[in-house]
């Protein structure tokens, strides 16, 4: 018998990661910029990561943007779209419940990308690559 599933390790240790790059926004709900991406999956998950108050320092965003190429930052950023549109839609106020459901999936899915040997999954990483709105 397994002492604990590495799923859930990785997932405990996840949500630790988590919290150390996502830091809460203080003010108040950030305003929509006026200049709408043209990607349609760009837009939806930076109004997603906005609506969650997600913040990432701009030293990590880079370094995510450069560790990925960009088709493949539109590749995974394109399926999470459709992922959490399908049931997230435009109720934002359930987000904070369904990404972590989304992250668990994506690891039981084995969808995951090695960055700097730590392993994200597609969920995380489309929110962390939109957090700001200016992915390739």
């Amino acid at each position: 018998m397994k002492p604990s599933s590495p799923s859930r390790k990785t997932s405990v240790q996840r949500r630790l990661m988590c919290a150390a790059l996502f830091a809460p926004v203080v003010q108040a709900a950030p305003a929509l910029s006026s200049t709408t991406p043209p990607n349609p999956s760009l837009a939806y998950l930076t109004t997603l990561s906005d609506a969650l108050g997600l913040e990432l320092t701009p030293q990590v965003r880079r370094k995510l943007a450069v560790a990925l190429p960009a088709v493949r930052q539109r590749e995974i950023m394109q399926s999470v779209h459709e992922r959490l549109h399908a049931v997230v839609g435009d109720a934002w106020q359930t987000a904070r419940e369904t990404v972590p459901a989304c992250v668990e999936d994506d690891l039981a899915a084995n969808r995951l990308e090695v960055i700097g040997g730590l392993g994200f999954s597609h969920t995380e990483l489309a929110l962390m690559l939109a957090t700001g709105g200016d992915a390739a």
